[in-house]
């Protein structure tokens, strides 16, 4: 019965504690080896009465935490399943109340003693500190209201006394208490190193990912703020990389991502930055330049660093790359504009072919805004029916008989009026806006030649012009609708 469980449990808490004579000075000793004192625990004190107002939403968070986490050990038995909860949350809510006495070990030994009961696993307890410690974070930072002092006091006395309590906590747990400190922070260490890089860097090339990258280069743009340094941001692109996927699989794909990674930071000197950015995207900051032709060097090594040979289990491949440079801070001087215009410049780079880098022009980047903005009024265009055909007969030169006809496209533009092909093919064809609008085209040719028949006009053969693009993709028009417009 869960009464005779709790029975059992509590006997035994008091066992435990009664033998390990858990005296002042012992408890001192212990604070001593972890260097925490008076100050810190009046530290903690303080955070308690700071937290009071947000005590419900963190119970909550916890609670939901908690219940998912416990779920299969706890064999559905609400009984147990609230005894757990509710002794998690008022011992984590100990941390921060500053008083270290007979009562808040004996909640740990408890804790402890009900986790082993259960069958939980210990590790199973660090996780429980690492939840709460992280749901208190970003309060403790709203609190402090921007003072980084602040913040790091709260956040190392909150894990001297999550090492402490740890301690207490697995003693009870492994019951010949020879786990130490020493080895409980070691483990609580590596797992907090652990979610680290889980959250800092990319699983798969091992490089930082898009918000490490971030932090980093927001350090490195306050120091050439400073020090009146120049910073060059290089978007560096794979060619045709969804090709090799499609080709060769994703495993090859992947281990091209990982060699080339590799390869890069190998490259890169200790002051330069990388980061992977998924799908095909590197992003490198190079630091302290001096001179264009120096990136220009760079740039031109980078290519041949990824151009060299990878060997996957069954050929060998190799890779070109296009890469976009913007400049701090010439160019511009935050982050976010210094990636979208090293985004652009790729982009033009990659419209030079294979192996070529663009530096950011503000006149070219203006016409790629441009065709990008009129790419955006195409797709609008063709959901707004502002496209229209004209049909225009073609006749037999000696006969003088109309042999077929041939739809035009032309673009009625709200503000600049009736627009030939010539205004906006290529740009579709660009930013391949193209298939929707040759599907388009399609779908009001047959529209329009069916009515025609409907009201008994008879017609020769249709024409319709398609553009390579197109015709090379999965939207291409097929045989048999070709076939069904002719008729």
């Amino acid at each position: 019965m869960p009464s005779d469980i709790i029975a059992i449990i509590d006997c035994e808490v008091e066992t435990l504690f009664s033998a390990a004579n858990f005296t002042e000075e012992m408890q001192s000793d212990r604070f001593s080896s972890l260097e925490f004192t008076h100050s810190e625990a009046g530290i903690m004190l303080d955070l308690g009465c700071k937290l009071n107002p947000y005590k419900r939403q963190i119970n909550e968070s916890l609670s939901s935490y908690m219940h998912s986490a416990y779920k299969k050990a706890l064999l559905s038995d609400p009984t147990i399943a609230k005894k757990l909860l509710e002794m998690q949350i008022e011992k984590l809510q100990q941390l921060v109340e500053g008083k270290y006495d007979d009562n808040y070990i004996r909640s740990r030994y408890a804790i402890g003693v009900t986790h082993r009961k259960l069958g939980l696993p210990f590790h199973q307890l660090i996780a429980d500190y690492g939840k709460y410690k992280a749901l208190l974070r970003p309060i403790i930072w709203q609190l402090c209201n921007g003072d980084i002092f602040a913040l790091i006091a709260y956040l190392e006395a909150l894990s001297t006394i999550i090492y402490y309590d740890l301690g207490v906590t697995l003693e009870a747990y492994c019951q010949d208490g020879k786990l130490t400190l020493i080895q409980i922070q070691h483990e609580y260490s590596q797992r907090t190193e652990q979610l680290l890089n889980q959250r800092n860097y990319d699983s798969l090339t091992g490089l930082p990912n898009r918000q490490s990258f971030k932090n980093q280069f927001d350090h490195l743009l306050h120091v050439a703020e400073n020090q009146s340094l120049s910073i060059a941001l290089i978007n560096l692109g794979l060619d045709h990389f969804n090709t090799l996927n499609d080709t060769e699989g994703y495993a090859t794909g992947d281990l091209a991502l990982k060699e080339i990674g590799k390869r890069l930071q190998s490259y890169l000197g200790k002051d330069d930055l990388i980061s992977y950015w998924g799908a095909d995207k590197f992003v490198i900051a190079l630091s302290n330049v001096e001179q264009t032709k120096n990136i220009e060097r760079v740039c031109n090594e980078l290519t041949t660093v990824v151009n060299a040979p990878l060997q996957s289990d069954v050929k060998k491949i190799q890779m070109t790359c296009s890469m976009g440079i913007a400049m701090y801070p010439e160019d511009c001087q935050t982050f976010d504009a210094l990636i979208k215009s090293a985004d652009s410049s790729m982009t033009l780079a990659r419209k030079m072919g294979a192996n070529k880098f663009q530096f950011f022009n503000k006149e070219l980047d203006a016409r790629l805004r441009e065709r990008l903005s009129i790419a955006g009024e195409i797709r609008d265009a063709i959901a707004a029916e502002q496209f229209c055909l004209y049909y225009q007969p073609v006749a037999d030169l000696q006969s003088g008989e109309i042999v077929c006809i041939e739809a035009l496209v032309r673009w009625n533009h709200p503000v600049r009026g009736l627009l030939q092909p010539s205004h906006f093919i290529g740009i579709a064809e660009e930013f391949s806006v193209i298939h929707q609008l040759g599907a388009w085209i399609l779908r009001r040719a047959c529209t329009d030649v069916r009515q025609w028949r409907k009201e008994g006009i008879s017609m020769p053969r249709l024409a319709i012009n398609v553009s390579p693009k197109h015709r090379r993709s999965s939207t291409a028009p097929s045989r048999p609708m070709c076939a069904r417009v002719r008729r």
